[in-house]
This record gives C-alpha cells, structure tokens and sequence, in this order.
C-alpha cells in the first residue's frame, strides 16, 4: 500500500487502527438514524479504514513467518481469527444487546476493543518482524 511505503508500516497501521477506532461509536451513531445514505456513509467510513489496515496487513503476515512455515502461519492467522473473533462477534453483540435491555454502548465498546487488540497485536507483530 502506498501510505506504508510512504510512511512506514508501523505510522500507518497506527494511524488506520486509531482512525478505525475513532469511527466506531461513528458509524453506530450513523445506522441508528436508520436512515439509508447516513447508514451507507457511517459502514463506509468504518469499511474504508478497515479495507486499508487489512491491505496492509498481508505483507505485515509475510513478513512474520519464515518462508518454510510462511502459508501455514498466514492461514492460520486468518482462519482462527475469523473462526474465534469474526464468528462469535455476532452472537457477541447479540447477546450485549439482550443483557442490557437493548442499548447498543456495549456492543460499540465491544468493537472498540476488538480494534483496539488488533491495534496492540499488529504494532507487536511489526516490533517482532523488525527483530527478526
């Protein structure tokens, strides 16, 4: 990606998670007016910040496995992430949703500390690539 060629992989990511960070309580506070183009424009934000990071993220997982166990460690990565994370955040958000009589603060704190361990988890893994 062009910005962490730019600017270093470690300013970027940062950058974007913060970003996405910021935009979380954003793009709620968007598809609860229900209205259909304020919904669009709060999922693109969010989408935008997001597709950005997981352009980045690629190479961040190349270059963190040896190239003899390189596939293996990247589908891994992927697939238990989504499996654990991805698949269970909606169940997640449902169920913050029922046990507080339906208000959407937890589940917007929820998916800010999902970009929030993911920020935490990325910057490590780019400490860790540089040391390698």
């Amino acid at each position: 990606m062009l910005l962490a060629d730019r600017f270093g992989p470690r300013r970027t990511v940062a950058a974007l998670l913060s970003l996405n960070f910021a935009l979380v309580p954003v793009m709620y506070a968007c598809v609860s007016t229900t209205q259909p183009v304020v919904v669009g424009l709060g999922i693109c934000l969010l989408g935008i910040t997001g597709a950005m990071n997981y352009a980045i993220l690629a190479g961040l997982l190349a270059a963190a496995f040896p190239i003899s166990v390189r596939y293996t460690g990247i589908s891994l990565s992927y697939q238990l992430c989504s499996a654990l994370i991805g698949g269970t955040a909606p169940l997640v958000g449902e169920w913050l949703l029922r046990s507080t009589g339906g208000s959407i603060v937890p589940v917007v704190i929820y998916q800010m500390a999902l970009v929030a361990v993911s920020l935490v988890c990325s910057l490590a893994l780019l400490k860790r690539s540089r040391e390698a």
